[in-house]
């Protein structure tokens, strides 16, 4: 995982909103982004909320964006759901099988 800087962030908005087909939800627009690598391999950008610390390289716990069913007219943008602290080497995950 790694930070996204704010100017970059604040510029895509605009693109994602277009893509989206709605507004995201003003709660998130300052949020800090992150550079996120999945399990496959690919990179995403998630927010982090407000009430979450992420540190540069953890391994984080994701959720894809949703329409926000209080505002219909925005959505809810990909988040950080959860950190569980320093990612594992890369060539220690997924964690090997052990003979007995």
């Amino acid at each position: 995982m790694a930070f996204e800087d704010k100017a970059t962030s604040l510029a895509r908005i605009k693109h994602n909103e277009a893509e989206v087909g709605g507004q995201i939800d003003p709660d998130f627009i300052d949020n800090q982004r992150v550079n996120v690598r999945l399990g496959d391999g690919s990179y995403h950008i998630f927010i982090v909320p407000k009430t979450l610390v992420v540190g540069l390289g953890d391994a984080v716990a994701t959720q894809s964006l949703y329409k926000n069913v209080n505002r219909t007219c925005e959505y809810i943008p990909p988040l950080v759901t959860s950190d569980f602290g320093p990612a594992p080497d890369k060539d220690s995950f997924p964690p090997k099988a052990v003979d007995h």
